[in-house]
């Protein structure tokens, strides 16, 4: 069957779809944007992806919750401190505005300063604490200073791996950095308020042979001849003697001298020499020793050479003169 059109009736219609004025549409707003997180300094950027309405949008205002603001449609903003931020766009077109507001938008997280050197620590003594050491040096990305986290620590004797933090300047825009430095610690050196004494030897002896008795030192320890095999001279002689903590790992030894009384030593004569005869008023001297044998090498004499004796047998001391370190007998 034909369709019949009835003009009357297209006429109307025209003016309904054509003629009749429609009322404007507002636009809507909406962005992106990216990235949304990151380290400080944080570049950003922001699209607009607002939908226009009935008419184009003639106007963009940007609220980068910072305090920055832009009239761009797709501008970038530089966040150049922490924190977290709303973001606000109003679009403007001819039949009206629209406002996008996105809370906490954008979160913006503290740099880690890089540091490329860590600082060098001055050497103490043991005993001493970290605080005595002085930290110089050092380089980092961002200004700031190094301190150590522990400074109240007596470390030993050694090489000691202390930590060190390195605190920003911008502490609400920069994270602290810990590392390690290493400190030179040397043996503390005892106080010796006394040396110990001596007790006396007999040439041919030894140090070894000597007893050091008293002696006081600031802390535990011993004392000891440096060199117990020397045999010294008859005489007073000069000893050199150590100290050694108890603890050697944390104190150093302390050498000084004592003095060792030595006495000379008393030779063995194993046979007497045999004496020359001489004639009634000659003296001693005229008369010749041969013979005779001792411990040590030396020469026998007569005590009294000047003596005349009658004729006859007659008995006189000898001795035997040897060298310095031995007492002469007679």
């Amino acid at each position: 069957m034909a369709r019949k059109f009835f003009p009357g009736i297209l006429s109307v219609l025209a003016f309904v779809l054509v003629g009749c004025p429609q009322s404007p549409v507002s636009p809507v707003a909406a962005f992106s944007a990216a990235p949304l997180g990151g380290a400080v300094p944080l570049e950003v950027s922001f699209s607009d992806i607002s939908t226009p309405g009935s008419s184009a949008i003639t106007g963009w205002a940007w609220n980068f919750g910072d305090g920055g603001t832009s009239s761009e449609r797709n501008p970038s903003h530089r966040y150049e401190n922490a924190g977290s931020y709303t973001v606000s766009l109003v679009v403007t077109t001819s039949a009206g505005s629209s406002t996008a507001t996105q809370e906490a938008c954008v979160t913006v997280g503290k740099a880690t300063p890089v540091v490329s050197a860590w600082p060098v620590a001055d050497a103490i003594s043991y005993g001493q604490t970290l605080e005595s050491s002085t930290l110089s040096g050092g380089t980092a990305s961002a200004p700031g200073s190094f301190r150590f986290d522990a400074p109240a620590t007596a470390p030993g004797a050694g090489v000691y791996s202390a930590s060190v933090t390195f605190t920003p300047t911008d502490t609400a825009n920069n994270n602290s950095v810990t590392g390690k430095v290493n400190v030179t610690v040397s043996k503390a050196v005892p106080g010796i308020t006394a040396w110990p004494a001596a007790t006396g030897i007999t040439y041919g002896q030894t140090l070894a042979a000597s007893t050091l008795s008293g002696g006081e030192a600031s802390v535990e320890g011993a004392f000891a001849f440096a060199a117990p095999n020397v045999v010294p001279n008859a005489g007073r002689y000069s000893a050199e003697v150590v100290f050694t903590p108890k603890d050697a790992a944390n104190w150093a030894a302390v050498s000084g001298t004592v003095d060792v009384a030595v006495s000379k030593a008393t030779p063995s004569v194993m046979s007497w020499p045999s004496a020359s005869g001489i004639s009634y008023g000659q003296t001693l001297s005229a008369c010749t020793l041969s013979g005779g044998l001792a411990s040590v090498s030396g020469v026998f004499s007569f005590d009294t050479s000047t003596s005349a004796f009658g004729a006859g047998v007659h008995a006189d001391r000898k001795s035997t003169r040897l060298n310095s370190s031995h007492v002469a007998l007679s």
